[in-house]
């Protein structure tokens, strides 16, 4: 990626894998918290932003980012 004011050039889409747990959850951390409204009640209980694994685990979660850094999260709920 060249200087290109910080614009993501260079986009990847995979499937998570439960090694990727981790940096989700930081997305997720972050995304949720992102939502003026949301962050106070969030904060007073910080287990509500720890991604749960599962649906990586399923194979249901899919991640998107550059080659080095993890943007954004995808997860599919069943319903069940």
């Amino acid at each position: 990626m060249g200087s290109n004011n910080g614009a993501v050039t260079s986009l990847r889409i995979r499937w998570s894998t439960p090694a990727d747990l981790t940096a989700l959850t930081g997305v997720f951390a972050r995304a949720s918290l992102s939502n003026e409204g949301d962050r106070e009640a969030l904060l007073a209980h910080p287990t509500a932003l720890v991604l749960e694994g599962d649906s990586i685990a399923k194979g249901r979660g899919a991640e998107s980012g550059s080659t080095r850094t993890t943007r954004g999260i995808v997860v599919v709920h069943t319903g069940k």
